[in-house]
């Protein structure tokens, strides 16, 4: 693989595994939420976690986004570096 710049460092990456992580858990709290608040006919309580389980299926979505292009970057990369390796499509 060519020695060029990399697409992401590692410190990257990590935050966004922990973002996705993080906003995983989130969606899933504010689904919890916004049940129990329906079980209790509270309504703030069911609106909040409705509120909150969005918020986290926004953020992870934003980086599941950044990660899936990440991805394809790389996989490009990786493909060009094996046909300059292999001396195809030049």
């Amino acid at each position: 693989m060519p020695q060029g710049k990399p697409i992401m460092n590692l410190s990257d990456v990590a935050v966004e595994a922990a973002a996705i992580s993080v906003s995983n858990k989130t969606t899933v709290g504010g689904v919890a939420t916004g049940i129990v608040g329906w079980l209790a006919s509270v309504n703030w309580l069911g609106v909040s976690g409705v509120l909150i389980a969005l918020l986290g299926l926004l953020i992870n979505l934003y980086f599941q986004i950044r990660r899936d292009r990440r991805e394809t970057a790389e996989s490009k990369e990786r493909i060009l570096a094996l046909r300059a390796r292999c001396g195809v499509g030049e």
